[in-house]
């Protein structure tokens, strides 16, 4: 079932992502470049989550969701499961980056979580097509993330400080499970 998901090769990519962002700890985007005088600057690492979560929307909806409507044991919790197994082993490869320190690890873990959330709630409400709401919550925050004086704006969580960020993404991520799994149970047969 994993294979059929694409969660090995959704797992191999998700390495290739962790090293590749590794290197460059230092590299910096601009935020609110066009509401802000002097954008403020969020550092890379926190835009790795987002690909990551990207590589994880193949797995939400399944191929065989004909079988897993109408199997007798609950193969639907296997896929929720090996989801949750698929997010344990992405957030333990960003814990293995050495740029990373306690807030700023606290801060990946909630760009994660929240970019996951996120990507639930749009496969859940676009399809195939939500997969790409967590890149475009990204670009909304390097144009629009933050006030004129240079502040996060309220919805930027992951310019927050670490307990907000962390607050807040793990509540995107309970809100965009359950959306996924009310998809799941109201889904017609063929399409969950």
């Amino acid at each position: 079932m994993a294979r059929g998901l694409g969660l090995p090769s959704a797992l191999v990519a998700s390495a290739l992502v962790v090293a590749a962002f590794a290197a460059p700890s230092s590299l910096t985007l601009p935020v609110g470049v066009l509401t802000s005088v002097s954008p403020a600057i969020m550092p890379l690492y926190l835009v790795q989550p987002v690909p990551l979560a990207m590589l994880l929307g193949r797995s939400c909806l399944s191929p065989a969701a004909t079988l897993e409507a109408t199997a007798i044991r609950r193969v639907r919790h296997t896929h929720a499961a090996l989801l949750g197994g698929a997010m344990v082993l992405t957030l333990a490869m960003l814990a293995l980056n050495p740029a990373l320190t306690g807030d700023s690890r606290t801060l990946v873990t909630a760009s994660y979580l929240g970019s996951v959330g996120l990507l639930f709630a749009g496969v859940a409400l676009l399809g195939r097509v939500g997969v790409l709401l967590p890149a475009a919550y990204l670009c909304l925050l390097t144009v629009l993330g933050t006030a004129d004086d240079g502040q996060p704006a309220a919805w930027a969580w992951t310019m927050q400080p670490a307990p907000t960020a962390l607050a807040t993404g793990v509540t995107l991520l309970a809100a965009g499970a359950l959306a996924l799994a009310a998809r799941w149970r109201r889904a017609p047969r063929g399409e969950a």
